[in-house]
Parts: structure tokens; C-alpha cells; sequence
């Protein structure tokens, strides 16, 4: 991977407004590499999901992390759970105050796994007319119940649920190849700084690192390069990315250094008003790899979709487990969206499948601060600002289409692909199944400003949003954007 002066990345590729870049198979596909198996036959009563199945270890991280998603009752046999079932999709006076329950059922539909109030009942199977499509109704893999949210306890379910996905808070530094405490500041001299995306932590966004050749070599090289090289922690869900950067700003305070920034997902907007609007503890050009990040917001955080987008996330993080592969930024899609719709159910004060008014998803400041919608002010605030001065970003983006077996969920979740009544669309066209994907080079500023470089890997079956860093394409594109050896 070559670096011109103007600053892009050449290879042989199709080409692209900003940059074209060459995107071949790579070594280390992230794709399921066999078949995932579902038996055809649907039960309302099946508690849990066999050994076997893709499902179970989402299952197992479900459990584990028991009240910190306010899971508070192990799998009932059959006979109990059908005894209760009409109370399903209802509120009890007791409910409204804050004290009853929500019991969920883990779904697959056409390969689509869905949180549902009802276990879905088998139908008869109609002559279907030439054409049309009967709907799956799916098969229950597993139920679960959960304590619901009281209304004046919203923020402080927020708050246990980040803790959890998101133990630690503030500054670590890696140290050959590990995280410690970072010394205070104020910093001088140069910095890398790596920041995390939605209910996720550091210790993530290495181990997705960690787990490659390729990734160890560019964290190594790093370490060489940097003074020092520092990840920030920070709650994704109760704060929203402006708050994060004000704390951020205030871990600087009184530092001279200059800083480059590797940030995913979220972690684009946090980087985002640091370094044009704080600028707190900084000095001369800084450089920031975007890898994934909804600079101009995602559909799947607008509150009209925010259902299709729990499906999209919980279907994700089980095809990532089914691969036996180090989950990394995988690991919080195994348990983080439940603990989320266990939250939003609470609020919108039913079970039913309407969509979360715009005015309920603010409550949940973290999301909404990413909302892809008009009425998005802290978006319109960030994008509508000045030219960015001594800024310089590298998107890392993809398309996300695999035709591997256990990972054509994504056609359910996109309009011009999905599937009648299996799942609620999410997005209008091209995504990584978590940020659209025009969504990561539109930065909006009245200036035209437009990113220095672009590492685009088109259309992709391997490069979903928790993948990017097991390509070696983007080390090799960090290496080259931020002039590392």
C-alpha cells in the first residue's frame, strides 16, 4: 500500500470521490466458514438453545451478565411459561409503577434472530398465490424475563448497563501490548489515542488488535512511534459524544502534545468535538483514522428503527460467535441490545412492536446523539460548524454483502432487499449492518471540507462494522495515514 503526496492510498480498485483503494479477499475471512444450522421445526417451548447452536453463546453472555440488563429469571419449563402468556404484551398496575416484568423471546425467522413479547404460533400453510411470500413465523430458541424499569430509574439502568459493558472510565495506557493505568497529565511530546465505539470498552478494541498478525505489528509499531500510545473509556449510553469529549478535555488540560486518533464507531463523534470545538491540551496537525463511524449519524439509532436495529445487532453479534473466532468488538452485541429493548419497553409503556417516538429515544442520549433524523440538534450543531483547522480524517469504510451460510440476515434489514414482514428495514441502501455507509465520509460542513484519505473496501463480504481491524488492509492504511514506520 503505496502513500501519494495528496495523501491517499493507491491500488488497483474502482474509484471513489476521495480515494480508490485495492480490496482483494483477506487471508483471515470473518465469515462463518460452515454452515449454520437451524432445526426446522418450530417449538413455543423450547427454554433454551441446544449445545449446538449458534445461539448459545449469545445465550451464555446473556446470562452472565444477569442483573446488570435486569435479567432476573432463569428459562421456565414449557407448562409455566404458556400458564403466564397472556400477560405477555400487557401491563399490570403493579407493572406500571415500576415492579413487574417483560418476558422476551429469543426468535429466528429466516435466519433472523428477533427479541419478541409473543412466542410465535405455527400456522397453517395456505396455497399462497403465484408470487407471494408466506411470512415465517419463526421458531423460539430461548425465553427470558426481565425486571422492567421503573420510570424515574431510566438514567440509572443506563448507567448499569454501561458500567457493565464499560467497566473502567478515563485513561490506560498500552504497555507492550497490554493496558495499565495511565500516569496523570498534563502530556507532552506525541500521543496516539484510541477511542472506543458503542457499548464497548479498550480492552475490545485491542483484543480485535491482539487476535491478528498484522494487528500485534501495528500496536508494536505504535508503541515505537508514540511517546505514548492511550485508550480512553467512556459510557456510550447515559452520556451522549459531546459530554465524552468534554471529559476527555478535561483528562488533557494543561498538555502540549500533539495527537493522532485511531477511533471506531461512535468514537468518530467523540473525536470529532475534541478536535473542533474543545482542542483543550493540543497542539499542531492532528490525524484521525474514522474506522466506521456515523459522522453524519445511523439510521439504526433513529428512534422509528431502533427495533429493526436490535435484530441487526443481536442476528450480528451470534453470527460472530458462531465463528469461534476472538469476538472483540463482536463481544457487547452478544448481550448489550436485549439489555437495551429491556429499556425502551419500559419506556414506551408497551410490548407491542410501534415505533420508539423520537422524544423516548432521547432519553437514551448515548443513541440519540447518533440518530440519523432532521431533528437531530447535536448533529446539526457538529456538522453545520466552520472548516475544520489542523484536522486531518481517514475514513475506513465498507458495504457489507456476504453470501455465506448464517450471515444473509442482512438482506432482512435493507430496503431494497428485504424480505416481507421477517424483519423492520433499517436502512435505505449500502451499510456494515451498523452505520451507513455514506453516513462515514459525510462530514456536512458548509466548506466543502472533505477528508484527506479514504480506505473504501467497496462492496464486502468479509468487512461488517465489528470487523475492520482483522483486515490487514486497514493497519496498513493506519500506518500509512498517521505516518508510522
Amino acid at each position: 500500500m503505496d502513500r501519494k503526496d495528496d495523501g491517499t492510498v493507491s491500488g488497483a480498485a474502482r474509484p471513489y470521490a476521495v480515494v480508490a483503494v485495492s480490496v482483494d479477499r483477506p487471508a483471515e475471512s470473518f465469515a462463518p466458514s460452515g454452515a449454520v444450522s437451524m432445526p426446522p421445526r418450530r417449538s413455543r417451548s423450547a427454554p433454551s438453545a441446544p449445545p449446538g447452536d449458534p445461539a448459545s453463546r449469545l445465550l451464555a453472555a446473556l446470562d452472565a451478565k444477569g442483573s446488570a440488563i435486569g435479567l432476573v429469571e432463569a428459562p421456565r419449563p414449557a407448562t409455566a411459561r404458556r400458564s403466564t402468556r397472556r400477560a405477555v404484551g400487557r401491563k399490570s398496575a403493579s407493572a406500571a409503577a415500576g415492579a413487574g416484568t417483560i418476558e422476551l423471546h429469543l426468535v429466528d425467522r429466516d435466519g433472523v434472530l428477533t427479541w419478541q413479547t409473543e412466542a410465535p404460533v405455527a400456522r397453517a400453510k395456505a396455497s399462497p398465490r403465484r408470487g407471494a411470500r408466506i411470512a415465517d413465523a419463526g421458531r423460539t430458541i430461548a425465553t427470558r424475563t426481565f425486571e422492567e424499569v421503573a420510570p424515574d430509574a431510566v438514567h440509572a439502568a443506563l448507567q448499569t448497563l454501561d458500567t457493565s459493558f464499560t467497566p473502567r472510565r478515563g485513561l490506560r495506557r498500552l504497555a507492550k501490548g497490554k493496558l495499565i493505568a495511565a500516569p496523570a497529565g498534563p502530556f507532552t511530546g506525541r500521543t496516539l489515542l484510541v477511542i472506543h465505539g458503542t457499548f464497548s470498552n479498550a480492552d475490545n478494541v485491542v483484543e480485535d488488535l491482539q487476535a491478528t498478525d498484522h494487528g500485534r505489528d501495528l500496536l508494536a509499531r505504535a508503541e515505537a512511534h508514540y511517546d505514548r500510545v492511550l485508550c480512553f473509556d467512556h459510557p456510550t449510553l447515559a452520556q451522549g459524544p459531546l459530554l465524552n469529549a468534554i471529559e476527555l478535555n478535561r483528562l488533557f488540560a494543561g498538555s502540549t502534545h500533539t495527537v493522532d486518533i485511531v477511533c471506531h464507531s461512535r468514537g468518530g463523534l467523540v473525536t470529532r468535538w475534541w478536535l473542533e470545538t474543545l482542542t483543550g491540551g493540543r497542539s499542531g496537525l492532528s490525524r484521525a483514522v474514522l474506522v466506521g463511524s456515523p459522522v453524519a449519524g445511523t439510521s439504526l439509532a433513529a428512534g422509528p428503527r431502533i427495533r429493526g436495529g436490535i435484530d441487526a445487532m443481536t442476528s450480528l453479534g451470534s453470527a460472530v460467535a458462531a465463528t469461534g473466532q476472538v469476538l472483540g468488538l463482536a463481544a457487547p452485541f452478544l448481550a448489550a441490545p436485549v439489555g437495551l429493548l429491556r429499556i425502551l419497553l419500559s419506556m414506551v409503556g408497551t410490548a407491542s412492536r410501534v415505533p420508539i417516538p423520537d422524544a423516548l429515544m432521547a432519553g437514551i442520549p448515548g443513541l440519540f446523539a447518533q440518530s440519523r433524523i432532521g431533528n437531530n440538534s447535536e448533529l446539526r450543531v457538529l456538522r453545520g460548524g466552520p472548516r475544520p483547522t489542523a484536522v486531518e480524517y481517514f475514513p475506513v469504510t465498507a458495504n457489507f454483502e456476504p453470501t455465506a451460510v448464517g450471515w444473509r440476515f442482512w438482506r432482512a434489514f435493507r430496503r431494497s432487499t428485504a424480505a416481507d414482514l421477517v424483519a423492520d428495514v433499517v436502512f435505505d441502501g449500502a451499510n456494515d449492518l451498523v452505520v451507513d455507509t455514506d453516513s462515514m465520509v459525510d462530514f456536512g460542513t458548509a466548506s466543502g471540507f472533505r477528508p484527506a484519505g479514504r480506505l473504501d473496501f467497496g462492496t464486502s463480504e468479509t468487512n461488517h462494522h465489528c470487523a475492520y481491524f482483522r483486515d490487514p488492509q486497514t493497519s496498513a492504511f493506519i500506518r500509512a495515514s498517521l505516518r508510522i514506520p
